[in-house]
């Protein structure tokens, strides 16, 4: 049976064959010291116990549904369809909740009204073992607008929403192709608001043996560059990537250009254009984003000198082949001849 006072937070939780850890995150939601929220949580066509798990609790707070497997954003969805509360917030079913993440966020975002979209800072766990190593991620609006020009910058199994976002920008993207669904999100969601980190560590983001961030390469990355080349594009006013745009989206993320990389001093420029954009529609100085700048430009200039050097090993290794050829060309030719370098 389901309470049916209308909660202040709504839990988002898929599920997906996690029986190992979502005992240990269930029990982290309802250990937190705000206590007026729903769990909205979603079994995403689990073949272990993962149900059987969830369905042991008797808190009228969790609202269990069950589903054929649909995927992460779907699921999300339809969660986000099925949520009451004035809060959206978003717990994976192997993470842990600090006992004091929602009242932290909910007294933030009572007291900021300016803020929509609210992170966390978060401990990272190799599987049960706590690691050295945290997600520390900006805090200041402004700054974090830029960094989420380049790369996703939320743990997404850490934020707090306002309701109203999703009405504003839509739900989740359940396309192959705009993918990773939070980065997405978050892109369209930091073009309209202002979103903020708390730089406390109120959430344990666990990596699990073969998740994304420990099975080495990204398979996201591409799709990663293609949403910062739009996010470049959007704060820039351009109605769709330049080439310029797509070469910063590849060298901040050290995939290979497919063309020339153009002069640094090109892609330095629409760097600066951008930082100039996002300090004007957060009414702040420039200056504010000057340390932050500074940073970019000198990654990308590593960034620039390191790919000139790959294309002008390439472009050298093709001409011995080539001239290779042509030697062995002549030879079988009978018009030997000898190669100066």
């Amino acid at each position: 049976m389901y309470n049916d006072s209308i909660p202040t937070v709504s839990i988002l939780l898929p599920i997906f064959n996690a029986s190992r850890y979502l005992r240990e995150s269930l029990d982290s939601l309802f250990a937190q010291s705000f206590r007026d929220f729903e769990i909205v949580a979603i079994d995403d066509g689990s073949v272990d116990d993962s149900y059987r798990i969830a369905a042991s609790y008797r808190d009228t707070r969790l609202r269990l549904h069950r589903q054929e497997n649909q995927g992460l954003a779907s699921t999300l969805n339809r969660a986000f369809s099925l949520a009451r509360g004035r809060y959206i917030a978003r717990q994976d079913a192997d993470d842990i909740a600090l006992p004091e993440r929602l009242k932290r966020q909910v007294d933030f975002l009572d007291q900021n009204s300016d803020i929509f979209l609210l992170g966390t800072a978060a401990e990272i766990w190799e599987e049960h073992i706590r690691s050295p190593r945290q997600h520390n991620h900006p805090t200041d609006p402004t700054e974090l607008a830029f960094a989420m020009l380049f790369d996703n910058f939320f743990v997404h199994s850490s934020v707090m929403l306002r309701r109203e976002v999703f009405d504003a920008v839509g739900l989740y993207a359940t396309s192959y192709e705009r993918q990773p669904e939070d980065y997405e999100l978050w892109s369209r969601v930091i073009r309209r608001f202002r979103c903020s980190n708390l730089p406390d560590v109120l959430q344990v983001y666990r990596e699990c043996r073969g998740s994304i961030c420990r099975s080495g390469q990204n398979p996201f990355r591409d799709r990663v560059v293609n949403l910062s080349a739009e996010n470049l594009a959007f704060v820039n006013g351009a109605a769709s990537p330049t080439l310029s745009h797509r070469q910063i989206a590849c060298l901040m993320h050290n995939t290979k250009l497919p063309t020339k990389c153009l002069p640094l001093k090109t892609l330095a420029s629409e760097l600066r254009n951008a930082a100039s954009s996002v300090c004007v529609a957060h009414a702040r100085p420039f200056i504010t984003l000057g340390n932050a700048l500074q940073r970019r430009v000198e990654q990308l200039s590593h960034q620039v000198d390191q790919t000139r050097r790959r294309q002008a090993s390439l472009i050298n290794r093709g001409l011995r082949v080539i001239s290779r050829l042509s030697t062995a060309i002549a030879v079988r030719n009978g018009h030997r001849y000898v190669h100066h370098d």
